[in-house]
């Protein structure tokens, strides 16, 4: 795969990174809410058939180095967490595992985005939630998963 050239954000936490200088960018985010809540709500309607898998495959695509995607994969599993604390007395109660895919392009700042991630408490938070997390390096202009593989894909 060739991944052209483009502008990076700048790597790391210092004062001019990406990481510093995401306040508009986590604004725009979070007027998109109501609908990560509406599509999630649809996904684990019972209308719908309700949600059974063991395991929610989840992928941020074009994920970002900063704490923008720290917010957004919390919101999301928190969200999931709050619609499945909903259905207690139905028979199908249950908390997924989680898996989650954080995508961008191979120059996106890894190593600060898994540095936030495991000082935070995403990943074994107060829930004691099951979440295994991924970098996944790639354009998301390219096909990245096989067939079926998700059930939840977010990008800002």
């Amino acid at each position: 795969m060739v991944v052209k050239n483009v502008i990076n954000m700048n790597p790391g936490d210092g004062a001019t990174s990406y990481a510093n200088n995401s306040g508009l960018q986590k604004a725009v985010i979070s007027e998109a809410l109501p609908l990560v809540d509406e599509t999630l709500k649809a996904m684990f309607s019972a209308e719908n058939g309700g949600f059974h898998a063991k395991c929610l495959k989840l992928v941020d695509l074009g994920c970002s180095s900063g704490p923008n995607t720290l917010f957004i994969i919390s919101y999301i599993l928190n969200a999931i967490e709050d619609l499945c604390s909903k259905r207690i007395h139905s028979s199908d109660h249950h908390l997924p595992e989680f898996e989650v895919f954080l995508n961008d392009l191979p120059d996106n700042d890894f190593n600060n985005l898994f540095k936030l991630l495991l000082s935070s408490n995403l990943i074994n938070g107060s829930k004691k939630r099951h979440c295994f997390l991924y970098g996944l390096p790639g354009s998301f202009y390219s096909r990245l998963f096989p067939s079926n593989t998700l059930h939840f894909a977010y990008s800002s």
